[in-house]
């Protein structure tokens, strides 16, 4: 993404409970996966990208996907989770 773009995303960005019932299409479920593997490969991180992640959380209704952010235990793992996680935010939010 160019800079204009992350600024675009971030302006449009914000905190939701109420989900679309909208599903991904598998462009953007492809675009997603090479983000999370470019983010493992540079970072040393252990993100996964689950497409269907319903059976882990009862409480929502419909189909979602969703992002699982690890890395070891350490305050460096800590600190890049948060940046590379919020730079997929921001790409989600763009696409």
């Amino acid at each position: 993404m160019t800079n204009e773009q992350y600024i675009e995303a971030i302006e449009k960005r914000h905190s939701r409970r109420a989900y679309k019932p909208k599903h991904l299409s598998q462009e953007i479920k492809d675009v997603i996966k090479q983000m999370v593997d470019v983010v493992n490969e540079s970072a040393d991180l252990d993100f996964l990208f689950i497409d269907d992640a319903t059976p882990f959380f009862k409480i929502f209704s419909g189909k979602f996907s969703m992002i699982v952010i690890a890395g070891p235990d350490s305050q460096k793992a800590r600190e890049d989770c948060g940046y590379y996680g919020e730079g997929i935010v921001l790409q989600c939010v763009y696409h």
